[in-house]
């Protein structure tokens, strides 16, 4: 079931996000710390059962505290889509105090955890669209950090409703309970009656580890469904679905190395 696990980070300087950054080589290493256990081996092309959202800084809410001068404090968002996964991480995490981020020490304080099963986004999901459909409708997300898309292998930095959503479906329907899968066919109607109502974008170039640069985007984007009334509010469902898991599974491709962390707008 999707599990997001939000760790409390505190560096003894502050860090400025960028994609090259080895979060991914992080999380590896809490998941090795479990065992001597080995993961089963990755399938070519099989999307990885996690995605990690960059450092952000802490927001300070209520009265404020007497600052710390000597540590600024951080928040990771790691979702886990796999619960066997799910149960190793937090094994690892048991014996992890500190991480090093190229050269800085990173403390780790006590986590918290969201828990959603897959069967309850779908049931709420659904539940939402039958009681309410003209507004299901409307889907409004907000993407935090630069999400990376392609159109037949070429850049295409704009949030196409078909390519956007695929990505939600492909992984749902890999790590989602058999019988709660959808057809891919959805996305022949996605494409055709899902249209952008209004958006704020900002185009962002990234380098990633490996040195090739990306050109992606970052803000936000509202989507509408044309003729809903033909599709029916099953589909509206459906659509819901998708976009409550985008908050688990991101947007677009690099989601391991902090890319493309999505947030639903209600």
């Amino acid at each position: 079931m999707p599990t997001a696990l939000t760790l409390p980070l505190s560096a003894p300087s502050p860090l400025f996000f960028n994609p090259a950054w080895p979060l991914e080589e992080m999380f590896l290493e809490i998941l090795g710390r479990a065992g001597n256990k080995k993961a089963a081996p990755q399938k070519a092309n099989r999307p990885k059962p996690y995605a990690l959202s960059s450092l952000r800084q802490a927001q300070q809410r209520g009265k404020p505290a007497a600052p710390d001068l000597k540590t600024t404090a951080y928040h990771w968002r790691i979702c886990l889509l796999d619960d066997a996964l799910t149960s190793r991480f937090l094994a690892g995490l048991k014996t992890t105090e500190t991480l090093t981020l190229n050269d800085t020490p990173l403390t780790i304080g006590e986590a918290t955890l969201k828990i959603a099963p897959y069967e309850e986004i779908a049931r709420r999901s659904q539940a939402y669209a039958a009681s309410n459909p003209k507004a299901a409708r409307h889907i409004n997300l907000q993407f935090l950090t630069p999400v990376i898309l392609r159109r037949h292998r070429a850049p295409f930095p704009l949030p196409d409703p078909a390519l956007v959503f695929y990505r939600y479906l492909v992984i749902w329907d890999t790590f989602a309970p058999r019988d709660l899968r959808f057809n891919i066919n959805i996305l022949d109607a996605i494409e055709v009656h899902l249209g952008i109502i209004e958006h704020q974008l900002e185009s962002r170039a990234v380098t990633l580890a490996d040195g090739k640069a990306k050109t992606g985007f970052v803000g936000q984007v509202s989507y509408q469904m044309m003729a809903w009334e033909k599709l029916g509010a099953e589909f509206l469902g459906t659509l819901q679905t998708l976009a409550r898991f985008s908050e688990f599974c991101g947007s677009g491709e690099w989601t391991e190395r902090g890319l493309g962390q999505t947030r639903l707008r209600r």
